[in-house]
């Protein structure tokens, strides 16, 4: 009965989140699941951590595809940018107030307001464009400010900080250049979250792998991370 057993444990992977299934099979498996993209990797009893993490890494864009394809699916509002709708900053739900401009094109926040001055033959595409540039402003004001927290608690330096579009990542840290990335996304969630996201790209300066060195460090820079990672889970 004993070898029927599945024994079931998580592995992190450049903040990849994969469930490795330990079972009686001679050849390493590999799915990501319906409907939040969960990657599950089944494998023989002896396959080492080591032998998992580099079947996964050589996948990665195929992962990223399919997870990808999944949110895809998933019904989501589509905003046009119009007076009225709402927006989430940094966790918090601001009301848009779309107003014609004849000068410069700009978003500006006030009293949980976002005032986006536009031309009155702006297209969607080009407002939802604005904001996003906007949004890719305040993220980087924000990280820069985390970053200067906490690079003495760390003890790590970061030459630099990036935005950019992820859809499967909420970060990542290009170890040789001391640079981190963030996922665009993060400008919606809670400062909370942005602030886990940096400390944990920076704990990679000191350990690659999310391995049980990595995970207490983190326990030791911030003991309640898993509660912050759980955040990332809500839909803002």
């Amino acid at each position: 009965m004993t070898s029927k057993i599945t024994k079931k444990s998580v592995l992190y992977i450049q903040d990849l989140e994969v469930l490795v299934w330990r079972k009686k099979i001679k050849n390493l498996n590999m799915r990501v699941l319906k409907p939040d993209g969960q990657v599950r990797v089944s494998v023989p009893y002896q396959v080492s951590d080591r032998v998992i993490e580099q079947f996964v890494l050589d996948r990665l864009d195929w992962i990223e595809s399919a997870q990808a394809q999944i949110k895809s699916l998933a019904i989501k509002p589509e905003f046009e940018y119009k007076s009225g709708e709402w927006h989430q900053v940094f966790g918090e739900a601001f009301k848009l107030v779309v107003l014609a401009a004849k000068g410069k094109h700009q978003v500006l926040s006030k009293d949980q307001r976002l005032y986006m001055y536009v031309g009155t033959k702006t297209t969607t595409a080009n407002r939802k464009k604005l904001l996003n540039q906007w949004y890719r402003d305040q993220l980087l004001i924000k990280a820069e400010s985390i970053i200067e927290k906490w690079q003495p608690i760390v003890g790590k330096q970061v030459a630099e900080c990036r935005i950019k579009n992820m859809k499967t990542r909420w970060g990542t840290c290009h170890i040789h250049d001391a640079r981190i990335w963030l996922s665009l996304s993060l400008a919606q969630y809670p400062v909370s979250c942005v602030e886990y996201i940096v400390v944990h790209e920076m704990t990679h300066l000191h350990e690659r792998l999310h391995n049980k060195r990595f995970h207490a460090l983190m326990d030791g820079f911030m003991p309640d991370w898993r509660e912050r990672q759980l955040l990332l889970n809500h839909k803002y």
